[in-house]
């Protein structure tokens, strides 16, 4: 079975996104704090946990934030984390691809 793949005309986000290493975020009603927090902090415009790996992404305006106030934002919060800017992530909220449904679900091998 062939179909046409339509290619997305959508661009990644054009701020910079900080992955962030959680060292002591251990389940669920801790992620799901931490999320809602970070999604309040100024600057913030985006935020994806990745709850498998302990892994944040923060797309954050640099207008209104840096990475050091991030780190600083976390760590006063209690949370022990390496920071790293990284390239944006396909996760990242208003990706094309989140809430579609799977191309491919219906092939069979």
């Amino acid at each position: 079975m062939t179909h046409a793949h339509v290619p997305s005309s959508a661009q990644p986000p054009k701020n910079p996104v900080l992955e962030v290493t959680l060292k002591n975020c251990y389940n669920a009603s801790e992620f799901a704090a931490l999320e809602g927090n970070l999604s309040r902090v100024s600057g913030v415009t985006g935020v994806h946990l990745d709850r498998t790996r302990g892994v944040a992404h923060l797309e954050y305006n640099p207008t209104q934030t840096s990475k050091s106030a991030l780190e600083t934002n976390l760590k006063v919060a209690g949370y022990a984390c390496d920071c790293a800017d990284c390239r944006p992530s396909s996760a990242q909220p208003g990706h094309p691809a989140l809430d579609k449904t799977d191309e491919h679900a219906e092939h069979v091998m």
